[in-house]
């Protein structure tokens, strides 16, 4: 009878153990699933869009990005996509960056990143920080438009208005 007892106590230690693998297999498999379906939703996203874990580094661009500059993703992650920002802007879009990050606040700021076909286009970028459901700062999210036109219509008018003040002085 105890060898019964032993069998049956076995038995169900190991249905237990096989349940909780499961339950850890079905919770990986919808992670995985979440996550095709957030990078296919991306992807086909009319924006450029970046994360970054908790440690500063960028873990990933969506396809507009990396069609705009023009990269591959490898030479993105990381720091890597710091290579394509203007030299002139480079230092302010780091620093910027890296407050908000420390605070963990969002950020808005824009630079001239480089395009696949070596034009300087200008960006307006917002970075919001990402939190786990249980309050854990998870890095950051963020989105990029290219802004160059109204940009340059901007500085259009503002020639204009200084020639205007110019000619009536």
């Amino acid at each position: 009878q105890r060898a019964c007892v032993a069998r049956y106590a076995r038995g169900r230690d190991y249905h237990r153990l096989m349940r909780t693998r499961l339950e850890r297999l079905a919770g990986q498999i919808a992670r995985a699933a979440g996550a095709f379906r957030y990078r296919a939703f991306a992807d086909s996203a009319p924006v450029l869009i970046w994360v970054a874990g908790s440690d500063k580094r960028c873990n990933y661009f969506n396809k507009a990005w990396l069609d705009f500059t023009g990269s591959t993703l490898e030479q993105e992650l990381g720091n890597g996509w710091t290579q394509s920002v203007h030299p002139d802007d480079l230092q302010r879009c780091s620093d910027v960056y890296a407050a908000s990050f420390d605070a963990r606040r969002p950020f808005q700021m824009e630079y001239r990143l480089k395009r696949h076909d070596g034009e300087y286009r200008w960006l307006i970028d917002h970075g919001v920080p990402r939190f786990l459901a249980d309050g854990e700062f998870a890095g950051y999210i963020g989105s990029c438009f290219d802004i160059t036109e109204s940009r340059l219509a901007h500085d259009n008018l503002a020639r204009q208005a200084e020639d205007l003040t110019r000619s009536n002085a």
